[in-house]
């Protein structure tokens, strides 16, 4: 039975047709990761009995986080989840496409 070729449809596009467009409050998220690693920094050179190695690991991690978000909304591009594996792939995926 001979191969039957399907036609292209017309005035579909592609995925790499897509545009990407900021989204909204990624200022937001820009000054809330500044937040958390001036908290860290502050908290670790002023009280150290109080912030704790556990609880400055967390708040750096929760600023990077904010941070790498706020680039990927700037850029139009939103990570499948927020774990650093997920927001370090679409970073890596975003500056490979730049």
């Amino acid at each position: 039975m001979p191969e039957e070729k399907i036609p292209a449809a017309a005035g579909l596009i592609g995925f790499g047709d897509i545009k990407k467009e900021p989204i909204d409050d990624w200022q937001q998220f820009l000054a809330e990761g500044k937040q958390f690693l001036a908290t860290a920094g502050n908290g670790y050179a002023k009280r150290q009995q109080v912030f704790t190695a556990a609880i400055l690991y967390n708040l750096v991690a929760m600023g990077i986080e904010k941070l790498i978000m706020a680039l990927l909304m700037k850029s139009g591009n939103l990570p499948y989840n927020h774990t650093m594996h997920d927001l370090v792939d679409k970073v890596v995926g975003v500056s490979e496409t730049t």
